[in-house]
Order: C-alpha cells, then sequence, then structure tokens
C-alpha cells in the first residue's frame, strides 16, 4: 500500500512539475508574440506617409486581430494547465 501511494505522490509531484513547465512556456510564447506585434507596429509607425497610412488602416487591424486570437488561444491554454493543478 505504501508503494502505491508513494508513486501516486511522485506522479502528482511530476505532474505539478510538468503542468509548471507548461505554463511557463506559453507565458514565454505569449511574451515573444506581445514583443512582435510591439516590433511590427512600430514598423509601421516608420513606414512613408502614404505606405503608413494604408498599413494602418488596412493591415494593422487583421495583423492585430492575428495577434490578439493567437495570445488568447494561449491564455486559454495556460487557464487550464494552471486551473487543473
Amino acid at each position: 500500500m505504501e508503494r502505491v501511494q508513494a508513486a501516486r505522490r511522485e506522479h502528482a509531484s511530476w505532474s505539478y512539475e510538468s503542468k509548471a513547465e507548461i505554463v511557463h512556456e506559453i507565458n514565454l510564447a505569449v511574451y515573444r508574440l506581445r514583443l512582435e506585434r510591439d516590433r511590427v507596429r512600430k514598423a509601421i509607425q516608420m513606414l512613408p506617409e502614404t505606405e503608413r497610412l494604408f498599413a494602418e488602416t488596412q493591415i494593422k487591424p487583421i495583423l492585430d486581430s492575428i495577434f490578439n486570437e493567437k495570445i488568447a488561444e494561449l491564455l486559454a491554454a495556460k487557464r487550464r494547465y494552471s486551473g487543473s493543478r
């Protein structure tokens, strides 16, 4: 019986550490996506006026939507892993 309990404790510990690693990786991915989104926004700001206006009205909303959707997916995954500890 003790061996079963020890195995369960070991599995629970591994499971917790594994989930913590996954949450950490998700945090890093969200951070990188936000940095990339900011880099794209800065690049748009550096364009000549005509191109910048086009990018701000036509391209930026699409890019923001893509970045925000991916970030939301990652944060939902993070909640799943964090909440099930």
